[in-house]
């Protein structure tokens, strides 16, 4: 018997909000949930059973690292069938899902390439779908209960070449009169005969797969689209490595307006949609957070940081509370007026901050999760930025890699009956679900760092050069 299961919408969850989308029970329509970015929603099961800590390690050989890969995707989780779930891609070529509260597997299904966005789910007239783009150039619809395909959607035709392809996570949304999954696609190809490189977005229908509609851009590889309603309209906010950012309409693929960076974008945007000005917030590589007029693309205000902004921005909004939180290379959270731009704090992290951050509500004062290259998990109060926890989560599966070269997953944070709870795939190939109470008083071991790498270079060379003073000196002995 199936338990009746109800997802309360918080302020510090999803649900209907002015002039944003009205999220479905069951819903992970977004790589961030919504287009504010919170990544956080709150389930409460009529079983009343309680999360636990749970992980799940992958299995069989490494595979090797290319630039622009991740391990895991950031995760997704939806209530269905009377549980909890949590769904992730993986670069092994298969979406998993999880049970949220104990970490049972329930499925995992085999993609012809890497999953590195994330899986969005939705549940109509009682069923559950799953939606998940591969490398492989293709959307995958599965069936959320045993995993089976119900149907795939090639976006862009599949040739054996010396290149590749990387789709993004999908979007859920309605183009026009029809429930639409939304996705990002660059192919390239460095072979000889035919050099080129193709991006753009596609809408695909969600029921029975049936291409929509295609909008070709340059040739750069596409960040994860936000699907957005303003003014009674539906629309598509999605960055680019061409260094832009396009808003298009959600029913034709049509651009609205695009805002040109003279670096490139790398993150998805965020939307500030409670407004009477309603602001799109994005950064590049350039290290500039800009707060740009949804409606225009005018700039409203910008703010520099120290080096490369990777991460998407997050907004909070409530009483007296309008911030955007947003992560740097220059190892630093910035918290700042969401209407000005003025740097309300910030906090400077032991790396480069590559990951989007999470909110977090469990008592008086709300927190940010967000993790950053030198391998912790940070729990930062949102009111003064000031360090809450710190978890080491796992040194990479390779070594002498640039983790620049890739933006790795994000956490996730969700109250289960009560206890919450975050999600999280790191780079040292572990899937994490995580008590907040335990990563406060939990500490996974001493702080990863390449100081063997180094001391082991060293320590051949000295013996390379030994050896080889040491033969010198007997060559010069026996002439």
């Amino acid at each position: 018997m199936f338990h009746i299961l109800t997802l309360w919408s918080l302020t510090v969850g999803v649900g209907s909000s002015a002039g944003g989308q009205v999220l479905a029970e069951a819903d992970w329509p977004m790589w961030r949930r919504d287009e504010m970015n919170r990544a956080s929603v709150r389930l409460v099961t009529a079983d009343g059973e309680r999360p636990r800590r749970w992980s799940f390690d992958l299995a069989g050989r490494v595979h090797a690292f290319e630039p622009g890969m991740t391990v895991w995707s950031s995760p997704a989780v939806a209530a269905f069938d009377g549980r909890a779930w949590v769904a992730a891609g993986c670069y092994d070529h298969r979406v998993y899902l999880w049970d949220a509260v104990s970490g049972e597997l329930r499925f995992r299904y085999t993609t012809g390439g890497g999953v590195y966005g994330t899986p969005v789910m939705r549940t109509r007239g009682g069923r559950t779908l799953l939606y998940a783009a591969s490398s492989d150039r293709t959307v995958y619809a599965l069936d959320g209960i045993d995993g089976t395909r119900v149907f795939s959607t090639e976006v862009e035709p599949y040739r054996p070449t010396v290149g590749g392809a990387r789709l993004s996570a999908p979007a859920l949304g309605r183009a026009g009169e029809r429930e639409a999954v939304f996705v990002g696609h660059w192919v390239y190809d460095k072979s000889l005969g035919a050099n080129r490189q193709r991006g753009g977005l596609s809408a695909i229908d969600a029921e029975s797969g049936a291409r929509l509609w295609r909008a070709d851009f340059l040739d750069n590889r596409v960040s994860h689209p936000v699907y957005f309603e303003l003014d009674g309209s539906g629309y598509l906010c999605v960055g680019s490595e061409d260094g832009n950012l396009r808003v298009l309409r959600a029913d034709t693929g049509e651009v609205v307006w695009h805002h040109r960076e003279s670096e490139i974008i790398q993150g998805s945007c965020a939307l500030w949609l409670r407004t009477e000005r309603p602001l799109v917030f994005a950064g590049s590589h350039f290290g500039k957070l800009r707060a740009l007029d949804a409606r225009t693309g005018e700039e409203v205000w910008s703010m520099k940081t120290g080096y490369w902004i990777a991460a998407t921005p997050m907004v909070i909004d409530e009483p007296g509370v309008e911030r955007v939180v947003v992560g740097s290379y220059d190892g630093k959270m910035y918290a700042l007026d969401a209407r000005t731009g003025a740097v309300h704090w910030s906090h400077a992290c032991g790396g480069p901050v590559h990951a989007s951050a999470a909110w977090l509500k469990d008592g008086p004062r709300a927190t940010a999760l967000v993790t950053a290259l030198d391998h912790r998990l940070y729990g930062l109060w949102m009111d003064q930025g000031t360090e809450r926890f710190s978890v080491f989560i796992g040194a990479p599966l390779w070594d002498g890699v640039s983790l620049g070269e890739s933006t790795w997953s994000s956490p996730v944070t969700v109250a289960i009956n009560g206890r919450w709870m975050v999600y999280h795939g790191g780079y040292n190939g572990e899937f994490l679900g995580l008590p907040i109470a335990e990563a406060m008083m939990f500490e996974g071991g001493r702080p990863w760092s390449n100081a063997r790498f180094w001391l082991t270079m060293v320590l051949v060379l000295v013996g390379v050069g030994g050896a080889a003073w040491l033969l010198d000196r007997r060559r010069v002995k026996a002439a």
